[in-house]
């Protein structure tokens, strides 16, 4: 990962096609809103608990935005992508 980006960490339970088919929204909005600033790593939890206990991820799916020691989360329901990269600071809300 080049040091300009920023991580988005998806976190899932068994990697099935709906998580990749998140996986792929979320790298399309983020292409295009803001290409080039984000990566977004998709991690399954039974493959690497490890980094789950880490995150102290308790629940799937859950989203973590970590820049500069702060840290965002959504957990649960992320299919609204939008709205979900506006609750994490992602995308400013123009209202």
């Amino acid at each position: 990962m080049s040091d300009n980006k920023q991580l988005l960490s998806l976190y899932v339970t068994n990697n099935a096609r709906k998580h990749q088919q998140m996986l792929d929204e979320l790298r399309a909005v983020l292409e295009k809103y803001y290409p080039g600033v984000y990566e977004v790593e998709l991690i399954d939890i039974l493959d690497d608990m490890e980094s789950a206990m880490s995150a102290e991820v308790y629940a799937t799916p859950t989203l973590i935005k970590n820049h500069s020691g702060k840290e965002e989360r959504v957990v649960g329901e992320i299919s609204e992508i939008i709205k979900t990269l506006l609750l994490i600071g992602v995308i400013e809300d123009t209202k």
